[in-house]
């Protein structure tokens, strides 16, 4: 059992091992238990969320320490808005102490106009419905020059249990997108979250069975752009996908450069996940993006921001 306290509510998960996910059926019993779980599994990763999609849920919340895939929802004195904003506070705590996420946080809060994970929660109960595609775009290769088998931890590990959540309460089948270098490790993470690892028919078939098995692809994706754009439009041509979510993955500045932190440029290593997502809009495929640094994808939503501040604090 996950249990997170939060002031005056308690929300629990139910952690199902790797062999028993079998158990946990995909029956999505309506929008507001759909959006209460996916902001549960919101809590589970550190970045501000960013979302290219128009909103439609407003609000609603169910009683505390009940089962959040129960209907019908209830609506409580503490309306789902302010669930959302505690959570947000949560994921956006400054642990390591960069002193970046909550400036970037409080600047997308402005565009949105509401808690960002409430905004990106909306989004995807209000698309996805189940066996929908949904591809997910993790991996940073972090020291490339040394080994393309080297990747920065948090991304791969979230996007597999956002996935897993995904699943569970809206019966997506999930598509990992990720380095070639980092294939193994994508592979090996997605099966630790319980799913079996397919190919991509395989993958929605097994949605398909009348004994489910619970099925993600894992894909790899160019790092070069020219077969980045190709591979974009294969894709959303072949699955049409309800969404694309790009969780700590590195996006290209104005001059067409990836950076990581220490300012250092890892363009040729990174998978170009941008063009995938500018694919997608033009099909209006919703979009949301993860980060915690101001150099992933979905960050141009506060550019402005990202220039004045990070430039900055790399001068000093």
């Amino acid at each position: 059992m996950i249990r997170f306290r939060l002031p005056e509510y308690t929300l629990r998960i139910n952690k199902c091992q790797q062999q028993s996910i079998s158990a946990c059926r995909v029956s999505p019993p309506g929008i507001w238990s759909d959006v209460q779980a996916i902001l549960v599994q919101l809590t589970l990763l550190e970045g501000i969320v960013t979302m290219d999609a128009q909103p439609r849920v407003q609000c609603g919340f169910f009683l505390p320490n009940t089962s959040f895939h129960h209907a019908p929802a209830k609506i409580m004195s503490v309306s789902l808005s302010a669930v959302a904003e505690d959570i947000d506070r949560l994921i956006t705590l400054d642990i390591n102490r960069r002193g970046v996420i909550q400036v970037l946080h409080e600047a997308a809060r402005k565009q949105t106009g509401r808690p960002l994970v409430l905004a990106a929660a909306d989004t995807l109960a209000s698309c996805c419905t189940p066996r929908s595609v949904v591809l997910m775009a993790s991996g940073w290769p972090d020291r490339p020059w040394v080994t393309p088998e080297i990747g920065e931890l948090d991304g791969p590990p979230g996007a597999a249990l956002l996935a897993r959540s995904l699943h569970r309460v809206l019966g997506i089948v999930p598509f990992f997108l990720i380095e070639k270098g980092l294939l193994p490790a994508m592979r090996a993470t997605a099966r630790s979250a319980g799913f079996s690892v397919l190919p991509p028919d395989q993958a929605l078939s097994a949605f398909d069975s009348e004994a489910p098995i619970h099925a993600a692809s894992v894909l790899e994706f160019p790092s070069g752009t020219a077969r980045a754009i190709a591979e974009s439009e294969r894709l959303i041509a072949t699955y049409r996908p309800a969404a694309v979510i790009a969780i700590e993955k590195g996006s290209a500045n104005r001059k067409g450069i990836i950076h990581n932190a220490r300012g250092q440029d890892t363009t040729a290593s990174m998978a170009k996940v941008d063009e995938l997502v500018r694919v997608a809009r033009r099909a209006g495929i919703a979009s949301i993006g993860i980060g915690d640094g101001g150099n992933e994808i979905g960050m141009g939503m506060i550019a402005d921001t990202n220039s004045a501040y990070l430039s900055d604090k790399l001068a000093n």
